[in-house]
C-alpha cells in the first residue's frame, strides 16, 4: 500500500488512478474544505479580510498535512505517464514554467513591456503542454505491453486473478 502511493516508480492503469487515488483526493479535500468553511466563526461576519486571515490560518496550521498529498499527486502523475510510456519528468514542466513566470513577473515585471510576444507564445506552449500531460495522464490508456518502467498493470491484474 505505501508502495503504490509513495513510490513513484512502476505503472498504474486508469482504473487504480481514477478510483484509488482521484475519487479518494476528491472526497479528501471535500471533506476539509467543508470542516474548514463550517467551522470557521469568522465566516458569520461581515469582513472578507477577517475571515480570509481565518481560513489561512488553519491552512497553516493543516500544512503538514499537504506536503505528503503534493508527493501522492506527483507519484500517482508520474506511473500514469510511466504506463503511456512517457518519462515522468515530463511534470517538472509545468512547474518550472510556473515559477519562472512568477519569478519574472516578482523580480521584473517590466520584461513584459520589451518582450510581451516571446512571453505570450512561451506561455501558449506551455498551456499546450499541460493539456498534453492532462490528457495523457487522466484519459488515455497505457500501453498494452511491458515497457521501460514496468509491465502493463492490466496484464498484472489478470494474472494476480488467475
Amino acid at each position: 500500500m505505501l508502495k503504490f502511493y509513495f513510490s513513484p516508480f512502476g505503472r498504474i492503469s486508469r482504473k487504480e488512478f481514477w478510483l484509488r487515488f482521484i475519487l479518494p483526493y476528491f472526497v479528501f479535500t471535500g471533506v476539509l474544505s467543508f470542516a474548514l468553511l463550517a467551522t470557521e466563526p469568522a465566516l458569520r461576519g461581515n469582513d472578507p479580510q477577517i475571515a480570509a486571515s481565518a481560513i489561512a490560518e488553519k491552512l497553516i496550521l493543516l500544512s503538514p498535512i499537504f506536503l505528503p498529498v503534493w508527493w501522492v499527486s506527483f507519484v500517482m502523475l508520474v506511473k500514469r505517464l510511466h504506463d503511456r510510456g512517457i518519462s515522468g519528468l515530463w511534470i517538472l514542466v509545468p512547474l518550472s514554467v510556473v515559477a519562472l513566470v512568477k519569478g519574472v513577473l516578482l523580480l521584473q515585471p517590466q520584461i513584459l513591456d520589451i518582450m510581451r510576444w516571446p512571453f505570450l507564445i512561451f506561455l501558449f506552449v506551455s498551456l499546450g503542454i499541460d493539456v498534453w500531460l492532462f490528457v495523457n495522464a487522466y484519459f488515455l490508456r497505457g500501453m498494452r505491453d511491458d515497457n521501460k518502467f514496468g509491465p502493463d498493470p492490466l496484464v498484472a491484474d489478470e494474472r494476480v486473478v488467475e
